[in-house]
C-alpha cells in the first residue's frame, strides 16, 4: 500500500487548480479544482509511474471534498499517452467529504495503455448548471492480494509464564483482548 498523489501544488505541478490549506485531511493541503456553470475543468500532472506490480483486484481510494451541489461527475484518469489511458468516473458525487474506494479493475480503459507506463495523471470536474468545486485531498493504493506479516499481525502480547511448545504438538494459546472504542 502506498499514498500515489498527494494533491498538493507545493510538492506536484498540477497545470490547473489552486492550493488550499482549509480542510486538508492528508498533507498540509488539498487541490482545488473549480468548474464553471456547465463547464469542464481539467488539471493534470506530469509523472513517471508504474502500477504494473498491481493486480486488478487491488483497491486505490480517492479522498476529496464536494463543496457544492453543482458537480455533475469527475475523472480521474491515468495516461499512458493521449489517446491511451485508464479513466475511472464518479456521476454526481455527495456534498461534504468522502473517499471513493474502487479497484483498478473499475477503470475504462481507452485505447492501449499500459499500467507499466504512466506519464501522466488528470482529475477533472464537470459542473452542471451551477458550478462546482472539487478539494482533491490524496490518492492511495492498497494491496488487496498480498498480505505481510507486519499486515495480518492482529494482536500481540507477552506471556506471563514461558510456555515450552513440543516438537510435532500442535500449540493454541488463547487470551481476551479487550477494546474501547
Amino acid at each position: 500500500s502506498s499514498l500515489l498523489l498527494a494533491f498538493d501544488t507545493t510538492i506536484e505541478g498540477w497545470t490547473a487548480g489552486a492550493y488550499n490549506t482549509v480542510g486538508a485531511r492528508i498533507g498540509s493541503g488539498n487541490l482545488r479544482v473549480t468548474a464553471a456553470a456547465s463547464a469542464t475543468t481539467t488539471s493534470t500532472l506530469d509523472t513517471v509511474r508504474d502500477l504494473s506490480g498491481y493486480s486488478t483486484v487491488d483497491e486505490m481510494k480517492l479522498a476529496y471534498l464536494n463543496n457544492s451541489a453543482g458537480v455533475a461527475s469527475m475523472y480521474l484518469r491515468f495516461y499512458t499517452d493521449a489517446t491511451n489511458y485508464f479513466t475511472y468516473t464518479i456521476t454526481s458525487p455527495s456534498v461534504g467529504y468522502s473517499v471513493a474506494i474502487f479497484k483498478k479493475s473499475d477503470f475504462v480503459v481507452t485505447g492501449t495503455p499500459s499500467w507499466s507506463n504512466i506519464a501522466q495523471v488528470a482529475v477533472s470536474v464537470t459542473a452542471n448548471a451551477s458550478g462546482a468545486t472539487v478539494d482533491f485531498d490524496g490518492l492511495r493504493i492498497d494491496d488487496r492480494d498480498t498480505y505481510t506479516a507486519v499486515e495480518t499481525l492482529v494482536s500481540r502480547t507477552v506471556l506471563g509464564t514461558p510456555v515450552t511448545k513440543a516438537t510435532g504438538v500442535p500449540l493454541d494459546i488463547e487470551y481476551t483482548l479487550d477494546l474501547t472504542l
